[in-house]
């Protein structure tokens, strides 16, 4: 598995999960791959926005993956609207490689990339729910 995401990347990192673990309360029979996907959609949907482009929301046809985006992207803006990560934008000490986070959409794209490599990993571990059993016994 990766290495543990920086401390300033964690509360939007628990907030997305936390957001996941509510879906998959209502939605029970969610799998790692249905995390995965919007996790690569909603990734891809917030790099092209930080690049600038106008972008339309995801969408999928299959109502448990549209309701966990939609449920993804209020936790996402509400945080951008609270501007709970504003001292994390053009903060030097907060950085992606050797490049700052310019914007909260260039902030969501590397967290939601954690995301998704972390699904990934606890996928290939623990099976078609590894990643969901593991945040449900981790994220308070």
């Amino acid at each position: 598995m990766s290495k543990r995401p920086a401390d300033y990347m964690l509360p939007v990192l628990h907030d997305i999960e936390t957001t996941i673990l509510e879906l998959y309360d209502e939605f029970p029979r969610m799998v790692d791959a249905d995390v995965l996907w919007c996790c690569e959609k909603l990734q891809d949907y917030y790099k092209k926005i930080a690049q600038g482009k106008e972008m339309e929301d995801p969408e999928s046809p299959i109502q448990r993956k549209q309701d966990l985006m939609d449920e993804l992207l209020n936790t996402l803006e509400d945080r951008e609207n609270d501007e709970l990560d504003k001292d994390i934008i053009n903060n030097p000490a907060c950085r992606q490689g050797e490049a700052m986070y310019s914007s909260y959409a260039m902030l969501y794209t590397a967290a939601l990339k954690k995301i998704r490599d972390s699904v990934r990993f606890w996928k290939k571990e623990g099976g078609k729910t590894g990643y969901l059993r593991f945040i449900k016994g981790s994220v308070i």
